[in-house]
């Protein structure tokens, strides 16, 4: 495969304010059970906790032959992996995430599938070791088949490929650079596969109603995604990435809103705006209680409310934005 010295494939990790989960990631591709040479680019953006330090000294003591860049400012994903892959001169690039452990054949797998496919996408489950930690506002992602979002906590790309379609949009700051590049790919001519034994556990984040508020804002990446590609709908409960659950919230948040007002008719209005709240409550408890028992999840309604309502809030802005700027397809 041309220079002796050149590695077969380079895996590209992207990493932002993990330091902790560093280490973890480090050992398993140092594990790895691969013929093959590869080499690591890990792409530090900007973090401002320890993660410099750590990786530094990761870096020292690992036997991986491991690169470790930084950007000059926070730019998002898209632009860290694009610097990692054009780092390396690999002929064939996996990307994983830095909150990922891959089992010890997920590079060999991946290099035996691209031998005939340009995309190769695996296998990502939660990790078996964290499964304490799942709860109701708890973060994680699991893919036992092929996923039509091609997230790049498992990906692998021939380069010619990435080449062919300059990489990632780093114009996606907000999630779906991933999606964006894989359909980019496939309308280029790539060939893609699925290798279910390319294994990777994917972290489970603590259960956090501040984090996953926090995560909302990636709605405005998913309402970007399905502007540019509206076929992606169909995976969607709704004409949008919506589900039933937000018009519900959008009902029970114009209810109470129409309550708040006093006057004449406050008692009327306050009933309708708690009446308005029902289907939202009922779907919430019966149908989405996020793992919660019945008591539980109704204790938390104020707080799902407040995440749906956010969810709508940046899908309202998104479509707004991405109309404005011309983006839908």
């Amino acid at each position: 495969m041309g220079d002796v010295d050149q590695p077969a494939i380079a895996v590209v990790v992207p990493t932002f304010g993990r330091a902790d989960l560093l280490p973890q990631l480090v050992e398993a591709l140092a594990a790895q059970e691969v013929a093959e040479r590869f080499e690591v680019v890990v792409v530090d953006d900007c973090s401002v906790d320890a993660t410099p330090a750590v990786l530094a000294k990761l870096a020292a003591a690992s036997p991986l032959s491991l690169r470790v860049l930084r950007t000059d400012q926070n730019r998002g994903p898209a632009h860290a992996r694009n610097v990692g892959w054009r780092a390396t001169a690999a002929p064939v690039i996996a990307f994983t995430d830095d909150d990922c452990v891959p089992t010890v054949h997920w590079l060999s797998e991946l290099l035996a599938a691209a031998g005939d496919a340009d995309v190769v996408q695996g296998r990502t489950r939660p990790d078996p070791a964290n499964v304490r930690r799942v709860g109701p506002f708890s973060r994680t992602l699991d893919i036992p088949v092929m996923s039509p979002f091609f997230e790049t906590a498992n990906m692998c790309y021939r380069r010619t490929v990435l080449e062919k379609v300059s990489g990632f949009d780093e114009t996606f700051r907000r999630g779906g650079e991933d999606t964006d590049l894989a359909r980019r790919a496939i309308a280029a001519g790539a060939t893609v596969a699925f290798r279910r034994d390319a294994l990777v556990h994917h972290e489970v984040h603590p259960s956090s109603f501040r984090d996953v508020l926090v995560k909302t804002r990636t709605y405005e990446g998913l309402v970007r995604l399905t502007l540019r590609y509206p076929d992606l709908r169909q995976f969607f409960d709704g004409p949008s990435v919506l589900s039933r659950r937000h018009r519900y919230a959008a009902l029970a948040i114009g209810g109470l809103l129409v309550g708040v007002p006093s006057g004449r008719r406050a008692g009327r209005r306050r009933l309708l705006g708690l009446l308005s709240c029902a289907p939202y409550a009922r779907h919430r408890v019966t149908r989405e209680p996020l793992g919660l028992r019945r008591r539980e999840c109704v204790v938390r309604l104020p707080q799902m409310l407040m995440l749906d309502g956010a969810e709508l809030a940046h899908s309202a802005l998104a479509r707004w934005r991405y109309r404005k700027t011309g983006d839908a397809a």
